[in-house]
């Protein structure tokens, strides 16, 4: 039997491939903008050796993406049903999706939106937990944290953590994850 840790470090690796850690461009990007479509293109090269000041500068900031209608191909859906936590502002869910390559943190947002950041540590890949009353995402294993769109508030990571397009429709929440 493959221990967990294991499968999500080769789940990692393979994501990395495919833009694991790696920040939501600027809105040209995937459906109704601000999603990185995972490819690896020109500039990824140049981005992933860039610091985290320079990726975070890069970012789009969250948006409640009311005018983007997801279900369509690289869209995911969780039902709210799964995951009541989630109802609540300020609520949080860890997630495990490995048909979608997906290992993550929703988070339900002060501003009634909602955020998808990838959970595993760019720097040592252990699973980061969600710090409520700090609002961070942190690393158990080195102490690594990081702000609510995935970029490093403390290291020694020096890769942000990956974000995902998201939004509400009615009982589900759906992530831009193509893969």
């Amino acid at each position: 039997m493959i221990a967990r840790r294991a499968v999500l470090r080769g789940a990692c690796a393979f994501a990395g491939v495919i833009g694991c850690g790696r920040r939501v461009a600027d809105s040209a990007g995937g459906p109704g903008g601000g999603v990185d479509s995972g490819a690896p293109d020109a500039d990824s090269a140049s981005a992933d050796s860039a610091s985290a000041d320079s990726a975070s500068a890069d970012s789009a900031s969250p948006v409640c993406a009311d005018d983007v209608e997801p279900g369509g191909e690289g869209w995911v859906a969780v039902a709210l049903a799964d995951y009541p936590e989630l109802a609540d502002i300020g609520g949080y869910a860890y997630i495990s999706l490995p048909e979608s390559l997906l290992q993550a943190t929703i988070l339900h947002l002060p501003d009634d939106c909602f955020a998808t950041v990838w959970r595993i540590c760019t720097h040592g890949a252990c699973e980061t937990e969600w710090v409520p009353d700090d609002a961070v995402l942190e690393c158990p294993c080195h102490g690594s944290r990081f702000d609510t769109e995935g970029a490093i508030l403390v290291g020694p990571a020096t890769v942000p953590l990956r974000t995902f397009q998201t939004v509400r429709r009615g009982d589900v929440i759906w992530i831009y994850r193509p893969i």
